[in-house]
């Protein structure tokens, strides 16, 4: 498992961010800023990630409420 908690997201450099829209995503102080109706391409580089064999994984995204998103990714190459 790869987890990337606060001080990961807080330290994203902003060319990580590829924003979608105007409403715009953004490191904060204690995590990710994304408004409502916000939407942007993450590029999370790590070593972990580039080494992962061909598979079906599972990426959760949670809400400092507790909320979370979750979705499959499937890795082809």
């Amino acid at each position: 498992m790869l987890h990337y908690g606060q001080d990961d997201l807080t330290s994203l450099r902003k060319e990580s961010i590829l924003n979608n829209y105007v409403v715009k995503i953004k490191p904060g102080k204690y995590s990710l800023i994304v408004p409502l109706g916000a939407k942007a391409t993450l590029r999370l580089k790590n070593e972990k990630l580039e080494k992962l064999p061909r598979g079906v994984y599972a990426l959760r995204v949670t809400d400092i409420s507790g909320v979370y998103w979750e979705c499959e990714i499937v890795k082809s190459e």
